[in-house]
């Protein structure tokens, strides 16, 4: 039976505008192909940018965060309910999303924490007056706040604060993580290393040769290639190098070996002598 939809989008200005609402809300009707937490699936997760959240967002804003957040219960915080009404109205929405493919979908909600993160920062150096204490707590998270983004340059896309440990791949991948940025920094490596081939597929479409890469051939899913192979974490953990939805739960090769290096965030670079797989 064809498919009646609820809104009338002809006649309506800016047509590719609603075109692409209208592909969207499509997308989210029939879901997305997504990793989360171990899982791969196509139907979302209620926790996802609730978690995504938690470790995309460096930790002393989410202090700061919070202790505007208490000030919005007293009196004198009245105007902050407004904001964290607006950024809690906006995350339950989306915690209904079936597209779970990245933070960048709840970004309005960082505008609204950073006015309140802005109030306690304000607030603590306001009591520093009398308190030393929350002067230096101020003092100390501001300084945290700098130098974790100092540190992340120039690797921004795939941030996560210590929360997601050393291997975010293990919590999301896809646009919090690998996007192909790497595949540049990839081909300068394997230049480095004097690679004669390797065993590659990018999560997204490019010319490995313009990028510096050796002779190259796809990932095989079951068993590595001997001498250099590379994994885009994309690749791996969404597509199960290549096996797809269907067999999403069979074991690929890189869920038993570990890298023998990283190259940039999202790459993960492996060498394997011939009869050592």
């Amino acid at each position: 039976m064809e498919r009646v939809s609820l809104f009338n989008w002809s006649g309506l200005p800016a047509p590719e505008l609603w075109s692409g609402v209208r592909q969207v809300m499509e997308d989210n009707r029939t879901g997305h192909l997504a990793y989360f937490l171990g899982e791969n699936g196509a139907e979302g997760w209620w926790s996802f940018f609730p978690v995504l959240l938690a470790v995309k967002t460096p930790l002393a804003f989410l202090v700061l965060f919070a202790a505007g957040l208490w000030m919005s219960f007293k009196p004198e915080g009245r105007a902050l309910r407004t904001p964290a009404l607006f950024a809690a109205a906006i995350l339950g929405f989306s915690m209904s999303a079936r597209i779970n493919i990245g933070v960048r979908h709840v970004l309005p909600v960082y505008a609204l924490m950073a006015m309140i993160a802005a109030a306690g920062a304000s607030r603590l150096i306001e009591r520093g007056r009398t308190r030393r204490w929350a002067l230096t707590a101020a003092i100390l998270l501001l300084a945290w706040q700098a130098a974790s983004s100092a540190s992340s340059h120039p690797d921004y896309l795939a941030y996560f604060n210590e929360l997601a440990g050393g291997e975010p791949e293990r919590i999301v991948v896809d646009s919090d993580l690998d996007w192909g940025q790497d595949i540049h920094r990839l081909g300068q490596r394997l230049r480095a290393l004097g690679a004669r081939s390797v065993a590659f597929t990018p999560s997204i479409t490019a010319s490995l040769a313009s990028h510096g890469f050796p002779p190259h051939t796809p990932n095989d899913p079951f068993q590595p290639s001997p001498g250099w192979n590379a994994v885009a974490a994309t690749y791996w953990k969404v597509h199960r190098m290549g096996l797809g939805k269907d067999n999403a739960g069979v074991p690929v090769w890189p869920d038993r070996f570990p890298p023998t290096e990283r190259v940039g965030r999202s790459i993960l670079l492996y060498y394997f002598d011939r009869g050592e797989t």
